[in-house]
């Protein structure tokens, strides 16, 4: 019985040695979502407002980890949410805003327009809303500018500034607002696995 034991004993290792001599180096495909909200200064303001944050390459890959020999394939913008909380003192039933980003950190140069027209009501206060109708050229742009945050090509920090204006109209606003992004990067890393597990 002993015999028996050891002989599967040893079979079983042989088995797990060829397994492990005949692991080989394969391509996999990843997807990682960049989460992030960003807080703006708060607004006490009669009618028309103005917002920015200023949003830095560290702020983005914070949560990031992607092996240096990766494949980045690409890094595409989803969505934008935006939340807007009343404060004591704050008298407008809802705000018209506008978003825009300055990608090279000047808010000298042209803006890219990523939303306008996004009404945010009362009712909706502490709850992000998101917007349905973002500028594809704009997108376009912020997702070339986090693609090279990525490949470590550009260290230049971005602007995103809300524009906006009370309803009614001179109405006080006071709130605290906040942008939430999401976007995702894909890419493929080599991993060493078994001969018979395939690329995914």
């Amino acid at each position: 019985m002993n015999k028996l034991i050891n002989l599967k004993f040893i079979i079983s290792l042989a088995g797990i040695f060829f397994l492990l001599a005949s692991c080989e180096e394969k391509a996999f495909n990843f997807v990682l979502n960049i989460d992030e909200e960003y807080q703006f200064d708060a607004i006490d303001n009669n009618g028309v407002f103005s917002v920015a944050t200023e949003i830095s390459r560290d702020d983005i890959l914070d949560d990031i980890e992607i092996e240096s020999d990766s494949e980045i394939e690409s890094v595409d913008v989803e969505s934008f949410a935006v939340k807007i909380t009343e404060v004591t003192g704050n008298e407008a039933t809802s705000v018209n805003l506008e978003g825009l980003m300055y990608l090279e950190g000047d808010i000298s140069q042209t803006p890219f327009t990523v939303f306008d027209n996004l009404i945010v009501n009362g009712d909706n206060a502490s709850d992000f809303i998101a917007v349905t109708s973002l500028n594809a050229a704009a997108i376009n742009a912020l997702s070339v500018k986090l693609l090279a945050y990525v490949n470590n090509t550009d260290n230049d920090n971005f602007i995103f500034q809300l524009n906006g204006t009370s309803i009614p109209d001179g109405s006080r606003v006071a709130a605290t607002v906040e942008l939430k992004m999401r976007a995702t990067v894909k890419f493929k890393e080599n991993l060493e696995v078994p001969f018979f597990v395939g690329d995914e």
